[in-house]
């Protein structure tokens, strides 16, 4: 029987589910090694003139890393240059004129429970530093270990390593526990890593995490206890300053009774409240994303040059072209959408910006939809941006229960999840109950159970566009179901942890490994890129 945990309604919408904004191909292996690599530079807190990667050879990162583009995103993070900038795309030639040399390697990491699991280790001038890491879906990502010590950190607070002598270990601790402005979050005291040496024999290495960064003369004060090695890495996330509402998919729908407010609307006071943010900035991080969104369909759809992408030619505009001209057997809103998710999802694949909503392999789903809403339905920003938030709630359901790592639960909780949230968002806009959202989600996912990863040579494009299209489509079409009637008996949450339960039970070959699945048949072993 597969109960249902209580308490674990803390996932972040603007963190975890709709973002990050980042250029394509895969939140994963493109955002998530660029924030591992990020994080490592500010612990080196020098210029690195070399890094070393080894993937688990029995993980996904060895089978695409160069597909997906994830080298480029450990180098541009190691060398300071920002996912959004202009320079990332030239980062290669950046190591190169800094003198900055990399290798990427494979084999077995003990102790490894992640098949997105990495050893990271970057060289300066003066030291250098070594850290285990997890890319764990959507761009999020997991440190698990500093210097050969076992630590944890998502980079939701702001971590202090601080590696000492046994003899000052204690009054190093009473430092760290007060803080520059109170007590800090937590600090440990970290035990060895399985299977590491610690950067020198006899050491102790503490973690201590704060909601605030510490400022320069609280770190200065750390110097005389640490002989050994001090490193900041600052959150890259926002750090969740208040508490959640909502403990189960229950409360949610009682809130919502209570307080007479839309699914959406609790979903938004639920972020607010973790995030400690203001409404109005809560607003404008959700505009910013919707803007993206817009832009990546409207982008996807100037693409003409199939040297842009990898395999499929630019596919989108000549649908919605035949489709006006009456040359498609049904046409309507639900091709619509699809075409415009198929438009999204070359821009991702041509290494565009885009959203991932909640991945960057799914950043088509939503972005057909929302454009479709706006050209289709004619519903105002407002209204779409209200019925986001409900989307973000059916996403932060699902990652509180399960995964968005298509390594871990397949392409069901990458592109299934975004079919979900997109249904979820078009029931919410159309007044629905808070049970009718999560029962149109559920029955969304319900269809989608099983559903493998199984890029073609590695690349986020086939067979990734038309399933992005389909979800789209489907979204409008489960949001009918439940509008006329249909009765759904497994409610969300259930039906979220048994396609957990299906995913784990998947062989790795079909969990975006490009080893099973459509990227075994002959032509696509065969196909030949664009470019």
């Amino acid at each position: 029987m597969l109960n249902v945990p209580k308490g674990k309604m803390t996932s972040s919408i603007i963190n975890e589910v709709l973002g990050p904004i980042m250029r394509g191909p895969s939140s994963s292996h493109t955002a998530g090694s660029w924030r591992i690599a990020a994080y490592a530079r500010s612990l080196l807190a020098e210029t690195p003139l070399n890094m070393a990667v080894v993937f688990e050879d029995m993980g996904t990162y060895a089978d695409v890393c160069f597909a997906q583009r994830a080298d480029l995103g450990f180098i541009a993070g190691a060398l300071g240059v920002a996912i959004m900038d202009d320079q990332y795309d030239n980062s290669y030639e950046i190591a190169k004129q800094r003198g900055f040399s990399y290798t990427f390697d494979r084999a077995n990491l003990p102790g490894c429970d992640h098949p997105n699991e990495l050893s990271l280790t970057l060289r300066g001038a003066g030291k250098s530093v070594n850290i285990r890491a997890q890319s764990t879906g959507g761009g999020t990502i997991h440190v698990k270990g500093v210097n050969g010590f076992a630590v944890a950190s998502d980079s939701i607070l702001h971590d202090v390593f601080v590696q000492l002598d046994e003899a000052r270990a204690a009054e190093a601790m009473a430092y760290l526990e007060k803080g520059q402005s109170g007590a800090a979050i937590s600090v440990v005291r970290c035990a060895p890593l399985q299977g590491e040496q610690p950067l020198f024999s006899g050491a102790v290495m503490l973690q201590a995490s704060y909601l605030d960064l510490p400022d320069e003369a609280f770190m200065a004060g750390l110097a005389g206890f640490a002989p050994g090695y001090i490193g900041l890495a600052p959150a890259i996330f926002y750090p969740k300053k208040g508490q959640a509402l909502f403990s189960s998919l229950q409360e949610i729908v009682d809130y919502c009774a209570g307080q007479k407010c839309s699914f959406g609307e609790a979903a938004r006071r639920n972020e607010i409240s973790l995030l400690g943010l203001s409404p109005e900035e809560a607003d404008r991080l959700m505009l910013e994303r919707l803007n993206v969104m817009l832009r990546s369909v409207e982008q996807g759809l100037a693409i003409s040059d199939p040297k842009q992408l990898i395999f499929s030619p630019p596919d989108a505009k000549g649908i919605l072209t035949a489709e006006a001209a009456g040359k498609t057997l049904t046409g309507g809103i639900h091709l619509r959408a699809g075409a415009r998710a198929i438009a999204a999802m070359q821009q991702n694949s041509s290494w565009g910006i885009v959203c991932a909503a909640p991945t960057a392999g799914s950043a088509g789903v939503m972005p057909g939809v929302v454009s479709t809403m706006q050209q289709d339905l004619g519903k105002s920003e407002s209204e779409i941006l209200a019925a986001m938030w409900a989307a973000g709630g059916i996403g932060m359901i699902f990652n509180s229960l399960a995964t968005f790592a298509a390594e871990v639960g397949g392409c069901q909780v990458e592109i299934g999840a975004a079919g979900a949230m997109s249904t979820g968002m078009l029931l919410d806009m159309a007044g629905a109950t808070p049970k009718q959202v999560m029962d149109g989600a559920a029955v969304y996912m319900q269809n989608n159970m099983g559903l493998v990863c199984d890029p073609v040579q590695g690349y986020v494009e086939t067979p990734c566009l038309s399933r992005n299209a389909v979800a789209a489509a489907g979204a409008f079409f489960c949001t009918d179901l439940i509008l006329g009637g249909f009765t759904n008996i497994i409610p969300f949450d259930e039906t979220v942890l048994a396609v957990y339960s299906v995913g784990k039970m998947l062989p790795r070959e079909l969990r975006c490994t490009a080893l099973g699945g459509l990227a075994l048949t002959p032509s696509a072993i065969n196909a030949k890129p664009n470019k």
